[in-house]
């Protein structure tokens, strides 16, 4: 793992995605540069930048590498988490069908941390 990425990851208050703070979401949102909810509109916006987070370094909030499938479905379970309709929302079923049939590119990109 690159030492930016493992520095980065460090100067986090915690590990645990659904435990990060509104400054945490700010520093991973400017250190991959991420969009929020690309060509989306920005509901569930701190998921969107933590799946961009994933996908451009191919690890999770621990350090340890994460596949594509996974990021998608802590993605989804995300987006379910906030939702008051819960495993029952459309959204998070409408985004998460969106990112495993779509974003094989993004993936895939060389923006990606190694």
């Amino acid at each position: 793992m690159n030492s930016d990425l493992i520095d980065f990851i460090e100067s986090l208050s915690t590990s645990d995605p659904n435990k990060l703070t509104a400054s945490d979401i700010d520093k991973i949102r400017w250190f991959i540069q991420s969009d929020g909810c690309s060509g989306v509109p920005d509901f569930f916006v701190e998921g969107c930048i933590k799946h961009d987070f994933y996908y451009r370094t191919h690890h999770d909030f621990s350090g340890r590498l994460i596949r594509k499938k996974d990021a998608d479905l802590r993605f989804r379970r995300g987006i379910q988490n906030k939702s008051k309709l819960g495993v029952l929302s459309p959204l998070s079923w409408e985004r998460w069908l969106g990112v495993v049939l779509f974003a094989h590119a993004a993936w895939n990109s060389k923006r990606c941390f190694r």
